[in-house]
């Protein structure tokens, strides 16, 4: 297999990671939005119509980081930023991860449910955050084009 092959069955593998945490978030997201949804006073047509409604944004707001990474990796591949570039939308991905948990674990405080795994995943899922952080960093930046 040559090097250009292999390097474009890295990005599609990578893209493959990108889909699985795109599809974690937009469960995590719907069961902190139904949380939200439980401490609030709001009629349950209203909250039925939002869980449906919402969920639908997030599916059509999933397809398109589907869309969009494959291509953002296939560029990154012809660029050289394939690892830069993974683990940009992978820090994106991973933040709004950690903000659903942040608000699963306050609303399911504020319910009188709270579980200290859920304490335990946030604290998990800011240290990957962090390292991800670290490695976005440290990969070098494209190149700039001289006149």
């Amino acid at each position: 297999m040559n090097s250009n092959t292999s390097r474009y069955l890295l990005a599609y593998l990578l893209w493959f990671v990108s889909i699985v945490l795109a599809f974690v978030n937009l469960l995590k997201w719907r069961s902190s939005a139904m949380i939200i949804l439980g401490i609030t006073s709001w009629d349950r047509y209203l909250e039925h119509a939002l869980n449906q409604f919402g969920f639908l944004f997030l599916a059509i707001l999933g397809l398109i980081i589907i869309v969009f990474t494959e291509f953002y990796y296939r560029t990154g591949v012809e660029k050289n930023q394939l690892f830069r570039r993974f683990f940009l939308i992978t820090l994106i991905e991973l933040i709004l991860l950690t903000l659903a948990d942040l608000a699963y674990v306050v609303g399911s405080i504020v319910l009188n449910f709270f579980a200290p795994q859920s304490l335990i995943i946030l604290i998990v899922e800011l240290l990957l955050c962090g390292v991800v952080f670290v490695l976005y960093r440290r990969t070098p930046p494209p190149m700039e084009l001289s006149n």
